[in-house]
């Protein structure tokens, strides 16, 4: 609150991790530096591999690894430190989920369709002319070229409702 209260209020300098953590089931050791950065006063370090000076190259395009590599080392011993924090925390790693996802069973109770019509879609679609003697499947098949009647026909009908998300306008 003291920065809304006070735009001018001491706030001390602290480091900002992001990391995406999505990695395969007893991979996360390995996915220490995927997909991470580090922010940390005019720098930002990415992937514990490339530095940008933020302030003076905001579009980051210049790694200024080698330049300053004591904040390299600073920015990585800091986030070391903060994965070594979290890590037993990442508590779904063994989780097995549902057999059906839960907001697709609702979607489909309030909507219709499911997995059967979606496989009769494709069943459907798969049979048909596809751009450039293809074969389509699914509604993958639907968005390739040549397929306009197919989508067309499927809007008509109602069937591709439910697995776009919502009604086509």
């Amino acid at each position: 609150m003291p920065l809304l209260k006070d735009a001018n209020a001491a706030w001390p300098d602290r480091y900002l991790f992001i990391h995406v953590g999505r990695w395969l089931k007893g991979k996360a050791a390995e996915s220490k530096y995927a997909q991470c950065a580090v922010r940390f006063r005019r720098f930002r370090l990415v992937n514990n591999q490339e530095l940008y000076d933020i302030q003076a190259d905001p579009g980051e395009t210049k790694n200024v690894a080698e330049e300053h590599a004591d904040v390299v080392a600073a920015m990585r011993a800091a986030y070391d430190e903060w994965w070594e924090e979290v890590l037993p925390a990442l508590e779904n790693e063994d989780v097995v989920g549902p057999k059906v996802n839960p907001f697709k069973e609702r979607y489909w109770r309030q909507f219709g369709g499911g997995p059967k019509d979606l496989k009769a879609l494709n069943r459907s679609l798969s049979n048909g002319r596809g751009g450039s003697g293809t074969r389509r499947s699914g509604v993958r098949g639907l968005l390739e070229p040549g397929a306009a009647a197919d989508l067309l026909a499927a809007v008509v009908s109602g069937k591709i409702m439910a697995h776009l998300g919502g009604p086509v306008c």
